[in-house]
C-alpha cells in the first residue's frame, strides 16, 4: 500500500496527544470531534478487569502473527501487562 495511504499510531500517542488524534482523525477523512478525545480518556472495563495468561503455544502464535508489528511499533521490551486486584 502507497506510504500515504498508511499512518501507524500507537493508542498510547492518541490518548496522550490530542494534535496527533486531529490529524488522524484528518487523514483517515473525518470531522474532529472533541468527543472522541474524551472517550480515550475515559477507563473501559473497569468494574471488572480481565487478565488471564497465555499458553505457551499461544505466546508462540501471538508472536509470530503479531510479532513484526510490535516491534515496528516500539512494543519489544515492553514488560508484559497484568492486572493487579
Amino acid at each position: 500500500m502507497p506510504d500515504d495511504r498508511v499512518k501507524l499510531v500507537r493508542l498510547e500517542e492518541l490518548t496522550r496527544d490530542e494534535e496527533l488524534l486531529k490529524r488522524t482523525i484528518d487523514f483517515i477523512g473525518i470531522d474532529y470531534d472533541p468527543v472522541y478525545s474524551d472517550y480515550l480518556q475515559t477507563p473501559r472495563n473497569v468494574f471488572v478487569p480481565i487478565d488471564f495468561q497465555l499458553t505457551r503455544a499461544q505466546e508462540a502464535a501471538f508472536q509470530e502473527i503479531a510479532g513484526p508489528m510490535m516491534t515496528r511499533m516500539g512494543y519489544v521490551g515492553e514488560k508484559a501487562y497484568h492486572v493487579s486486584y
